[in-house]
């Protein structure tokens, strides 16, 4: 009896073995066709990833070069060179949009829990990271750009249609005859700058722009305000309130004509939020 229970005890023992055998042969299998399925997976990864990502780095150079057009590098460009650059800018930012778009979509990458410590998983998954990070300040500088683009093209138009018509109400001021016609022309003036400054105010400048549209607006208004105190003293027949308001609007003027002298081309193409984007971008390689 003792012998027949020691061989049944072998036997039990033996099925442990059989059993933990099983489990090993099925955690090697296991192990193996993640490794194949990782590699697959990090082979994918690359072949979508990496035709993607040289088409859009690709046009993010174009859109990199231009930033250097005359409408950002230049104080003396003309306004239908701006018109042609802000076009030409704005299919640019679009186009390099729609690569980012792409990217984004490539960019996908599934690891398999547990072989994360493989080099080449770590290398695949570092870079995915990468990528990711890269999209992100494509994203934030392309979204920077549009809206810098967006403001100098609302500028511009601001200044050729409404600030062109307060130039030509001024030009009825200066040909004013009698109290009347002073107090008329000038409160004409005044409504059209009004129009002007309250434009100026719905636009949506970049930080790198932010106090230049806030300083033209300020002195903007300080011209208003002249041209408002000239009509009031019109119409109060007070020649002294006149002269006064008229020798100020010629200092806010003097003011005026200075700040047009900022040389915006410097402040961009110098230490701008842009072109400190564009720099941190060129300098990012997420796959090599």
């Amino acid at each position: 009896m003792k012998q027949f229970k020691r061989t049944k005890l072998n036997s039990a023992g033996f099925a442990h073995i059989e059993a933990l055998v099983i489990i090993i042969v099925i955690v090697v299998i296991v192990f193996v066709g993640g490794f194949v399925y990782q590699n697959s997976a990090d082979t994918k990864y690359h072949t979508a990833v990496k035709p993607a990502y040289d088409k859009q780095s690709t046009q993010m150079a174009v859109v990199y070069k231009s930033f250097g057009r005359p409408v950002f590098s230049s104080n003396d460009s003309t306004p239908d060179s701006d018109k042609q650059d802000l076009s030409f800018i704005n299919t640019a930012i679009q186009d390099a949009q729609s690569e980012t778009n792409n990217l984004t979509t490539q960019n996908k990458l599934m690891i398999v829990p547990g072989l994360s410590w493989m080099s080449s998983v770590s290398k695949t998954s570092k870079e995915n990271t990468a990528v990711k990070q890269y999209i992100n300040d494509s994203n934030a500088f392309l979204t920077n750009y549009q809206t810098l683009s967006t403001y100098v093209t609302q500028l511009e138009k601001i200044e050729n249609t409404q600030l062109t018509a307060f130039t030509d109400s001024v030009n009825q001021v200066s040909d004013a005859t009698s109290l009347t016609e002073l107090s008329t022309t000038t409160g004409n003036a005044s409504k059209k700058l009004s129009t002007t400054i309250d434009s100026l105010r719905t636009l949506k400048p970049t930080s790198d722009v932010q106090k230049i549209n806030t300083d033209l607006i300020n002195d903007l208004d300080n011209m208003n305000t002249d041209l408002k105190n000239i009509a009031a003293g019109a119409d109060a027949k007070n020649s002294a309130a006149i002269s006064s308001a008229a020798n100020k609007l010629v200092q806010d003027s003097t003011t005026l004509e200075a700040f047009a002298g900022t040389d915006v081309a410097s402040i961009l193409q110098g230490d701008s939020q842009i072109h400190q984007q564009i720099t941190k971008l060129e300098a990012e390689k997420p796959l090599q």
